[in-house]
């Protein structure tokens, strides 16, 4: 049994146990072990082409000269990265910083008031906790956008994008050996789903999955298990100003056929 409070704190000591910095995983990044979404799975496939400078990978590059300014975008992928001191800790980044901890601790008041007394636990059946986002280019998988990551720490699933939000869990279920299903609630009436999430497991070795919400319009969207992220390169984005958002498309996928050849 937790009460919400405890919680908390088991949350900030998993926060300030990443910061070393070190994986976890004994498995060796091997290129061989790239993940890929097969042809008849995608849609519409990203048309942009990639070129090389001095071994980096780039999908975007351009400089904005405005009389004595300058600014920068690029969006690449360095394969090398993967080895250095800060893809480890982003790798190992599984809370928000200080000050987003201070935001959540608020977020959980209405919850702590709602229900002081201990929560009942629930088996996560070895479910990862933690999840990274993934995106689909040109049929290869890469880490992307990876402050928006969702973590399940019972009795919470928790989302970290423009900001942080607390669900309480309801339930969590195994439906199947590669397919997951959890109930949450939150106080603040704005779930952006029904309140249920389905994960499809659909590379076990790797941990990939497909992350569905309910709804009416259900939306889709690719995760790895943090334990496994580090087998994936990273598309890193380096803006001087705020990028318009199109500068580059990824692969349309179609999610209810790709999860319906790994059933």
């Amino acid at each position: 049994m937790k009460t919400l409070t405890t919680c908390l704190f088991l949350f900030c000591a998993a926060y300030m146990s990443a910061q070393t910095g070190k994986s976890t995983s004994s498995v060796k990044w091997n290129a061989s072990t790239q993940s890929d979404i097969p042809e008849r799975f995608i849609i519409h496939r990203a048309t942009i082409t990639p070129f090389v400078e001095n071994d980096t990978t780039f999908l975007y590059k351009k400089t904005h000269q405005e009389g004595k300014y300058t600014t920068n975008t690029k969006i690449y992928i360095d394969k090398k990265e993967w080895k250095s001191e800060a893809y480890r800790r982003w790798l190992s980044y599984t809370s928000p910083d200080a000050s987003t901890l201070a935001d959540l601790n608020k977020r959980l008041n209405p919850l702590k008031k709602k229900y002081p007394e201990s929560l009942s636990k629930h088996s996560l059946h070895g479910c990862p906790q933690t999840w990274i986002p993934l995106c689909s280019f040109q049929g290869k998988l890469y880490l992307y956008d990876g402050n928006n990551q969702l973590q399940f720490n019972d009795p919470l699933f928790i989302t970290n994008s423009m900001e942080i939000t607390p669900y309480l869990i309801r339930s969590f279920n195994q439906v199947s050996p590669t397919h997951y299903r959890g109930q949450f609630c939150s106080e603040y009436g704005n779930l952006p789903f029904d309140g249920s999430l389905d994960l499809y497991m659909i590379d076990a070795k790797r941990k990939v999955t497909i992350i569905r919400e309910g709804g009416k319009h259900k939306e889709y969207a690719l995760y790895v298990a943090k334990e496994t992220a580090h087998l994936f390169d990273m598309i890193n984005w380096r803006c001087d100003e705020e990028p318009e958002g199109d500068e580059i498309e990824f692969d349309k996928i179609n999610y209810p056929k790709l999860i319906a050849g790994h059933e």
